[in-house]
């Protein structure tokens, strides 16, 4: 009995001993690390994201356009042109195209509408594909060929087969 105590108290003062921030030591320099990786990867998706910006030549420009005054007569909400006025609004371009709002599609050529769509989805599949996100529709053609045919959307495929876990 006398000898399993005094096991006990050696193991006891090596316990004491044993100073744990040598352990922690390593974990702080492999997290430092983690830490420097994630912003390595931090600047290469923004490299990428800005060269995606400039190969497509999205922007944003500035049209004038007939300033609309709103005003109130009765119970109706009318708006009519201010003359002399003009404001600016925010348009933005894809591949030198126009994407129109969604009120004026109707006033573009079809050809144009359907060329600004197309760059749309392709510089959102590579700004996806870039960024690591997984959409949750996918973009699917009648002509069994991107960009061949007509368009839809489609669910894309779920957890069954790991694809939104990337």
């Amino acid at each position: 009995m006398r000898t399993q105590l005094a096991t006990r108290r050696t193991n006891l003062l090596t316990a004491r001993s044993f100073q744990p921030h040598s352990l922690l030591d390593p974990m702080h320099e492999w997290a430092n690390g983690i830490d420097d990786i994630n912003h390595q990867i931090v600047r290469a998706r923004a490299s990428l994201v800005e060269e995606l910006v400039e190969a497509f030549d999205l922007a944003e420009t500035e049209v004038r356009g007939p300033q609309r005054h709103m005003g109130l007569a009765g119970s109706m909400l009318f708006a009519f042109p201010r003359i002399g006025f003009s404001q600016t609004r925010p348009e933005w371009t894809i591949a030198g195209l126009p994407l129109p709002l969604p009120s004026d599609v109707h006033k573009s050529p079809p050809d144009e509408v359907n060329a600004a769509l197309m760059h749309t989805l392709h510089f959102l599949r590579v700004l996806c594909t870039y960024l690591g996100v997984k959409l949750p529709f996918e973009v699917t053609w009648s002509g069994q060929r991107a960009g061949v045919g007509i368009p839809s959307l489609r669910a894309g495929p779920g957890s069954s087969n790991g694809n939104w876990s990337k």
